[in-house]
């Protein structure tokens, strides 16, 4: 049976003509015991307490990008391919520009991610256009049987199924 994570997130993405923008809080009774030990770019940063950003902007599960952010704001991203196998391949050496902010309070962390459009190979959005969209948080210290993800499906697999879907319109 499913349930609740202990601790909840809320995820706001908004946009406007240059950019999608990316907002996570993540609420967190244990804030002390937050871990944040990746300090370098594109290391293994879902070690931490984190929130990963999914983003198939063709919405046909056939290549994403992956973003990863810690709570002191360091980045891991890739761009992703899923071959006729349904084997993943990243691509960790693809470094996008974009901006991140992170902070902290007494009961919750949270982050801001600024991704340009032209960072995923697109210009604005024609209102209409959908993306295939997910977003997960890996959470320390965890429950054993808590589930990291928070939109959520039966099939596991990032480049399979795409739990959410963002749409440009107005």
């Amino acid at each position: 049976e499913r349930k609740l994570a202990e601790e909840q997130t809320e995820i706001s993405v908004l946009y406007d003509k240059h950019n999608f923008y990316i907002g996570a809080v993540c609420f967190e009774s244990k804030i002390a015991e937050l871990r944040a030990e990746i300090t370098k770019r594109d290391g293994t940063v879902f070690l931490d307490d984190c929130i990963e950003i999914f983003i198939d902007i063709n919405n046909t599960r056939k290549e994403y990008y992956h973003l990863a952010v810690n709570a002191k704001g360091v980045i891991y991203d890739a761009k992703c391919k899923v071959d006729s196998e349904q084997k993943e391949k990243y691509d960790v050496n693809w470094n996008g520009r974009y901006q991140v902010g992170t902070w902290q309070n007494t009961d919750r962390w949270q982050v801001e991610v600024s991704i340009p459009f032209k960072e995923l190979g697109i210009r604005r959005p024609k209102p209409g256009r959908v993306f295939g969209i997910n977003f997960g948080r890996e959470r320390w210290p965890k429950q054993a049987d808590e589930d990291k993800e928070i939109s959520r499906t039966e099939e596991r697999r990032v480049g399979k199924e795409f739990r959410s879907r963002w749409s440009a319109d107005h």
